[in-house]
């Protein structure tokens, strides 16, 4: 994984929906694994994957509420460039 792919995943708490070819379990397990909240694997249905985002962006905003103390106080230098 990239390290600004782990900065966002970790640190900041980006909602992170994986879209990929990779259908295998030991693939969906790795994604969730590294943070993501949905995998979803190709081919896919545009309807569902609005419904996911919708699902998301609902979940997120409900928690945005209360942003996260280490993404705030993420020093200069941890942040991608």
């Amino acid at each position: 994984m990239s390290r600004i792919a782990f900065f966002i995943f970790n640190s900041l708490r980006t909602p992170v929906i994986l879209m990929t070819a990779l259908a295998g379990e030991m693939a969906r397990l790795h994604g969730f694994e590294s943070g993501a909240i949905d995998y979803v694997a190709k081919p896919v249905r545009p309807r569902d994957v609005v419904r996911r985002i919708e699902h998301v962006l609902s979940a997120a905003h409900v928690s945005a509420s209360a942003p996260t103390a280490q993404a705030e106080s993420a020093p200069p230098e941890a942040l991608p460039s």
